[in-house]
């Protein structure tokens, strides 16, 4: 009886040790994977971007869209698996927006150009760098342009804010 006694007890601290790191783990990954709200850099000006097209109202929403659209089909090592034909599709969409764009800034307009050269690659063929390429400039635009909450950035735009 004692036995089996001292066996619950175990078991019950075990679970409760187990649970307790657990969920302390689980706090802490959540917690590297959340991006502070505080704005990093402040956003520019809608009137860099002059967007000729209805898709978007202005660069802000077409380097957002992007750059999440990036972060959920190429991160956290899907980009080996991503689905060429859905990347194609972007590649297609983000070489007619910049064709309908007026720039007023030299370095960003840089960087649209290193982007369309990029997403022209990955319309001929299936080409992964391409693609990771595609996603760091969308994302330090994101950073740049938008004031992302987020710091961290690939250093491979000419355009970095204000």
């Amino acid at each position: 009886m004692k036995k089996k006694i001292w066996m619950i007890i175990s078991l019950a601290i075990l679970f409760i040790t187990t649970f307790s790191i657990w969920n302390w783990l689980e706090s802490s990954n959540q917690a590297s994977r959340d991006f502070s709200k505080d704005v990093v850099n402040s956003p520019v000006s809608e009137k860099i971007v002059k967007m000729n097209s209805n898709q978007y109202q202005n660069g802000h929403e077409f380097i957002s869209y992007y750059h999440e659209f990036y972060n959920e089909t190429l991160c956290y090592g899907r980009i080996e698996i991503a689905n060429y034909s859905n990347q194609k599709g972007a590649a297609k969409e983000i070489i007619e927006t910049l064709k309908n764009i007026e720039v007023q800034n030299d370095k960003l307009k840089e960087d649209f150009q290193q982007i369309e050269k990029y997403a022209q690659k990955v319309v001929e063929k299936d080409d992964r760098n391409a693609m990771r390429m595609l996603h760091r400039l969308f994302h330090d635009l994101d950073i740049y342009f938008n004031g992302y909450s987020y710091n961290t950035t690939f250093g491979v735009t000419k355009f970095e804010g204000n």
